[in-house]
C-alpha cells in the first residue's frame, strides 16, 4: 500500500480502535452532504442515493482486495505473515 502523508484519524466512531493502535484507512470521500440528513429523523434507507452508495460500496471492495493480497502489514510495513516473509526467500 502507498504511504501518504495525511495519517489516517478515522474520526470519532472509532476513537478507540485508533486508540488501541489498530491499523485504520481513512477514504478522503466527499462529505458536503454527510450531515444533512446523518442522525436526524429523515435519516432512513429510502434517501440513500442510490448512485452514491454503488460507488462507495465499489471503492471498500476494491480496498478490502487489495488488502486481502497486500504482503506487508498495513499497520507497520512488515511482513504481514511468518509464512508470506519465508515464502519470498
Amino acid at each position: 500500500m502507498a504511504n501518504s502523508s495525511i495519517a489516517a484519524s478515522g474520526g470519532a466512531d472509532i476513537n478507540i480502535a485508533r486508540d488501541q493502535k489498530t491499523a485504520i484507512i481513512d477514504l478522503q470521500q466527499d462529505g458536503t452532504r454527510y450531515f444533512d440528513l446523518h442522525h436526524t429523523p429523515d435519516d432512513t434507507l429510502d434517501k440513500i442515493d442510490k448512485a452514491q452508495l454503488r460507488q462507495n460500496v465499489a471503492v471498500w471492495t476494491t480496498i478490502a482486495g487489495l488488502l486481502a493480497n497486500e504482503p506487508t502489514s498495513i499497520l507497520t510495513g512488515e511482513s504481514a505473515s511468518p509464512a508470506l516473509a519465508s515464502a519470498d526467500k
